[in-house]
């Protein structure tokens, strides 16, 4: 009875880290691929309502309206420096994100074999083999789940800087046409949108892939 317990519950810690680790690919993917490390040169006109299409931005310099201000900033300075976003550490973090999961994919893959292996009763004949490959394999594990820390930190910590709720205010401005300025900036709205459900994600696949009892349970069966 103890024995069914035991690949029960590592049957379900093991599926869930395998579906955390897909929605990662899904919504780091995007991320990934959408944070544009340099900015795409604009034209201002080109995301204006037919009503503005004679606006003069030099006298919105000095205006007291935020979407007056930030459309007239953006001319001269863009949108990224205009609302802080980070995108060329978004474009990094996320990539190295990307690759730390690669290795955890061939982490999840040889754990599988050890735990089949014990499954199948074969542990004295690969005893030294099996303890090798676990003590190597918990070593990778806590390596590459600090590593996916560091990383998932600083994506975080850059995520935060950009002023991505001040942006949507600015896109609902008058001013604009709203299909064209979703056209021209909506990979924007991409990147924030997947990075807050890779937030999710990878903060539960971290837990569940360093579950406190996991090894405990696991070196207690195998001694």
């Amino acid at each position: 009875m103890g024995d069914k317990l035991f690949f029960i519950t590592i049957g379900v810690i093991l599926s869930i880290c395998a579906t955390l680790m897909i929605l990662n690919f899904v919504w780091l993917f995007p991320v990934m691929i959408n944070s544009k490390k340099e900015e795409p040169l604009v034209e201002i006109g080109s995301i204006l309502s037919p009503n503005y299409d004679t606006l003069d931005l030099d006298n919105l310099k000095s205006s007291k309206s935020d979407c007056e201000k930030n459309i007239y900033d953006i001319d001269k300075e863009g949108v990224y420096e205009t609302f802080n976003f980070k995108m060329k550490e978004i474009h990094a973090y996320s990539t190295g994100l990307v690759a730390i999961l690669f290795i955890q994919i061939g982490l999840f893959i040889i754990l599988l074999f050890i735990i089949c292996i014990f499954s199948t009763g074969s542990v004295r004949a690969y005893a030294e083999l099996l303890g090798c490959i676990f003590i190597t394999h918990i070593i990778m594990t806590v390596i590459i789940s600090l590593l996916n820390l560091t990383f998932f930190i600083l994506l975080l910590v850059y995520f935060y800087k950009g002023k991505i709720d001040e942006f949507k205010d600015f896109s609902e401005c008058s001013f604009f046409d709203e299909t064209n300025f979703n056209k021209t900036f909506g990979y924007i709205f991409s990147v924030y949108k997947n990075c807050q459900r890779v937030f999710i994600a990878n903060i539960l696949f971290l837990f569940f892939t360093n579950f406190p009892g996991f090894f405990k349970i696991y070196l207690s069966y195998s001694s």
